[in-house]
């Protein structure tokens, strides 16, 4: 049934990356600062906020907090992408070390508690949290992406 579990949730954050990849081919670099309204944010800080998350949570997954002290999570909401080419490579690396960090994970992971800001919750509830939040976001992209299309 772990294993099971393991598969499925890499399965269905590959999926999330796909749609993203596909809205990110797409968008035009000029649009990708451009944000709906002043309450909204662009694709670049989206992405960069997702690779901020990606990578604090899933360095050093099952023995260290997910929230890691280097991360500036306020940064993360600056529009300052210089290029497409930078906000892809960002991208890319977010997602390789969440997926890497899923494949590493053995079933009888499944079982154990890691950090998040402190509070104990179980792996599962981690990776659920995780799927939802990436979803969320993943979704901003397309809806941004579908509005600037010529």
């Amino acid at each position: 049934m772990e294993t099971i579990f393991l598969q499925e949730m890499y399965r269905r954050f590959s999926v999330i990356k796909q749609q993203g990849d596909e809205m990110l081919a797409e968008i035009a670099e000029s649009a990708l600062t451009w944000q709906p309204n002043k309450d909204s944010n662009s694709v670049s800080i989206l992405v960069k906020h997702l690779h901020g998350n990606m990578v604090s949570r899933a360095t050093n997954f099952l023995h260290t907090d997910g929230e890691k002290p280097t991360r500036n999570r306020s940064a993360e909401f600056y529009n300052d992408i210089s290029s497409k080419k930078e906000l892809l490579a960002l991208w890319q690396e977010g997602w390789d070390r969440l997926l890497a960090m899923l494949q590493n994970l053995r079933p009888y992971d499944v079982h154990k508690y890691v950090l998040l800001r402190g509070e104990q919750i179980s792996v599962i509830e981690a990776l659920t949290r995780m799927l939802v939040h990436y979803s969320e976001h993943v979704g901003q992209i397309i809806y941004i992406t579908k509005l600037k299309r010529s």
